[in-house]
């Protein structure tokens, strides 16, 4: 039951091995793992969200995101604040970790840490290259109401904006 790594790239592993069932056959197994992320809800004075809107160069469309990224050998608040200032140019004073989630469908494996920036300022730090970002302030209650329609497209981004408008008379204090 040895698993080997049959490929590995900048955002996923996949990993490979043989594993008895109950009956007594053989089968081949594969997991994907992704490298631990966070994102970050950046909330300002007036308690709106920072969303970004970010062009994908696969799909050549700009899809609604919040800052977001690979930890990559940092800590999960140092990945966050690289990230905020990257993708949305600001920085914040005051964070909170308000979940951390380890993701094992059996399939993919990835752990994602969700943060709350508060105090931001605006701060001026060049972009990932490849990156196409702009920061959008939405009220609080529309950013949940887009996250309900399905306008963020990534399910983890927007169920953290709906724990936000849920949880928001504890998170935000």
């Amino acid at each position: 039951m040895k698993k080997r790594t049959v490929f590995r790239g900048r955002f996923v592993t996949v990993k490979q091995w043989r594993q008895p069932l109950p009956d007594g056959k053989n089968v081949v197994f594969e997991q994907a793992i992704r490298p631990d992320s966070v994102i970050v809800l950046p909330v300002d004075a007036r308690e709106r969200l920072v969303a970004i809107r970010e062009r994908r160069w696969g799909s050549r469309q700009w899809i609604w995101n919040l800052p977001s990224g690979k930890v990559e050998g940092a800590s999960a608040l140092a990945a966050a604040r690289r990230e905020l200032a990257e993708e949305a140019r600001l920085a914040a004073r005051y964070w909170r970790r308000v979940g951390e989630e380890h993701h094992t469908s059996g399939t993919v494996v990835w752990h994602l840490f969700v943060y709350v920036a508060r105090g931001l300022t605006v701060v001026e730090r060049p972009r990932d290259v490849g990156e196409a970002t702009r920061p959008v302030v939405l009220p609080l209650r529309t950013a949940f109401q887009m996250a309900m329609a399905g306008k963020f497209p990534y399910g983890a981004i927007a169920y953290s904006i709906i724990r936000l408008w849920n949880e928001r008379r504890t998170w935000l204090r």
